[in-house]
């Protein structure tokens, strides 16, 4: 999926979340940080701020038939649920099932520029993965699912020795 949003110039403090409500019911997500996955809300620090959460770009909710996983590579801090990012946050909210992803936000003065104006573009998949399918990791998924395909037109002669070693062997 494709978000595109059209900021217009402003100092006023904004947050702007896209939301992804999946149907998992109470199914906990997984997610990772460093390569490492864990389950947000239970395996954290009892007490420690559960607002929001940097993710390696994907979040995992493995049901009873199979998974579905979500993966950006353009938003890499995600909260669930529904309420403010700045709450203080320790428990889990009702409904983990709704990831929203956070594209953009001026109210921290870190690495979102303060008045950034114009286009926006963010992509976001989906995958369900059956149970009786192939036993592919969330992040195996997700890494395909944001890669950018490499495409080569071979135009039906000898294939050149630098295109062999570079893009069809290991």
């Amino acid at each position: 999926m494709e978000f595109k949003l059209y900021r217009k110039s402003s100092e006023l403090p904004e947050v702007f979340l896209v939301s992804f409500p999946l149907p998992v019911g109470d199914t906990p997500p997984t997610v990772s940080n460093g390569g490492i996955p864990y389950k947000p809300y239970q395996e954290q620090i009892p007490g420690s701020c559960k607002d929001y959460f940097a993710i390696d770009g994907w979040v995992d909710y493995e049901t009873t038939n199979g998974h579905w996983i979500w993966a950006t590579k353009d938003a890499p801090l995600v909260t669930f649920g529904e309420g403010d990012i700045l709450a203080k946050t320790v428990e889990a909210p009702a409904n983990t099932n709704v990831v929203r992803a956070i594209v953009f936000n001026n109210l921290w003065h870190t690495n979102f520029v303060p008045n950034a104006m114009g286009e926006m573009d963010f992509s976001f998949d989906l995958k369900w993965q059956s149970k009786n399918g192939d036993k592919i990791s969330a992040s195996d998924i997700a890494a395909t699912l944001v890669s950018d395909p490499v495409l080569f037109l071979n135009p039906g002669g000898p294939i050149d020795p630098i295109y062999k070693k570079y893009l069809f062997e290991p």
